[in-house]
């Protein structure tokens, strides 16, 4: 009875502790589309493997992307209000939006008015057929990382990740532009912002459409597969530690950059 009741203690105790330590330490927040998401395999996020790469023993992961969603709907749908309520100070939260934020048929009940401005436009939702107000990509951005940093939380912006579509033998950068007006908005804001489109497409040039395509695009030419996944991940985490934020270093570690490097040098030798 006495060894039971001591070894009901000790899980106890322990619980206590480790629950402790988890409320202790930052959670790293990630806000944004199915190319971050958890999504269902073959298809996979970024946002799914980065804890291959950070030291989770000084960061709380929490992959809040949610597929389908642009900047609008992330905060309408009460994604963002989700995340924000539960932020405190030394928290980080990483926001990454532009896929769905276009307007395009598949897109006609998610997408915000291009551009950074404060022009608005009265539509119609095409589901539910109730009037609402519809403001810029900038607006919904600019909502997001504005409430983040009132909660003491930092911010990075990323820029979105390249689809698998090219152009005179080169990935096409910056579709729609919402990677310039993401980091307008960072400048604006006086955030971090990292262009993650950019790097990662320059990996995709070295290796050439097919090779990218069939090792990394299988399903279609916006969603990446795990290794896919894991390649985004690696260079993300390589642009992390580049922005030399003193507030990332406990866990964007020497380790974190030795193990991504060796994904990114990998995917830059494969070989058919």
């Amino acid at each position: 009875m006495n060894r039971l009741f001591l070894l009901s203690v000790i899980f106890v105790v322990t619980n206590v502790l480790s629950n402790a330590a988890e409320q202790g330490m930052p959670h790293l927040y990630i806000c944004g589309d199915s190319t971050a998401a958890k999504n269902k395999l073959p298809i996979i996020g970024w946002g799914e493997m980065l804890k291959d790469y950070l030291d989770t023993s000084h960061v709380q992961i929490e992959n809040r992307a949610r597929g389908g969603r642009s900047a609008r709907t992330y905060i309408t749908e009460g994604l963002w209000e989700a995340v924000h309520n539960q932020l405190k100070p030394g928290d980080i939260v990483i926001i990454q939006f532009g896929h769905n934020d276009g307007y395009s048929k598949i897109s006609a009940a998610r997408y915000d008015l291009p551009g950074l401005g404060e022009e608005t436009q009265q539509i119609e939702d095409p589901k539910t057929k109730k009037p609402f107000v519809l403001h810029t990509y900038g607006y919904y951005m600019r909502t997001m990382v504005s409430e983040a940093k009132e909660s003491g939380a930092k911010v990075i912006v990323l820029g979105s990740v390249p689809r698998c579509s090219w152009k005179d033998k080169h990935i096409v950068r910056d579709e729609a532009q919402h990677v310039t007006w993401a980091k307008n908005v960072a400048s604006q804001q006086s955030v971090l912002f990292w262009d993650d489109n950019d790097a990662i497409a320059r990996v995709y040039d070295g290796l050439g459409a097919e090779r990218t395509k069939k090792r990394y695009f299988p399903q279609d030419n916006t969603h990446t597969n795990p290794d896919g996944a894991k390649l985004s991940a690696a260079i993300i985490t390589m642009g992390l530690a580049s922005l030399n934020e003193p507030s990332l270093k406990s866990f964007v570690t020497a380790d974190s950059l030795t193990k991504a490097r060796s994904v990114v040098e990998s995917a830059e030798t494969l070989k058919d």
